[in-house]
């Protein structure tokens, strides 16, 4: 049963001497968040180093927002929306950050095909939900 959505930070140095960083969805004792998927539910792992590592905090308070809101305690979608809110959605520039990219290099890819069909398209530009490119990024994504 998940009892917390706790964003956890970790850090530490490589062996060439670079840092690295990342944070983790804690849900609860031993519980760490994986993935998703609104059919089969929150996958869980119950070490940290097998949960999904998430490149930004921001991104890592978001999901675990979305997660709280969409999904129930045992995990499983919840079809009701009694706060009405929307998945976190991103556009060129802040897809681009996500990645560790420059917008320019997104810009080609999207017009290349070669990555996913933005969830939505408005004047402003393109928009894609967290997980269309969190699942681009970990390669679990079929571009168009």
């Amino acid at each position: 049963m998940i009892t917390e959505y706790t964003v956890e930070k970790y850090e530490g140095t490589h062996l060439d001497g670079s840092e690295w960083r990342y944070w983790v969805i804690k849900l609860g004792e031993g519980m760490y968040f994986r993935s998703d998927d609104w059919r089969k539910g929150i996958s869980i792992v119950d070490n940290p180093d097998a949960g999904a590592h998430i490149a930004r905090e921001e991104y890592a308070i978001e999901l675990a927002d979305y997660l709280r809101t969409y999904y129930d305690k045992d995990g499983h979608f919840r079809l009701d929306n009694p706060e009405g809110i929307i998945p976190p959605l991103y556009g060129l520039a802040e897809a681009a950050d996500m990645l560790g990219w420059d917008k320019r290099k997104l810009s080609v890819y999207v017009a290349r095909g070669a990555f996913p069909e933005p969830a939505k398209r408005l004047a402003s530009g393109p928009l894609w939900t967290y997980r269309q490119i969190q699942d681009y990024q970990t390669g679990k994504s079929d571009s168009r």
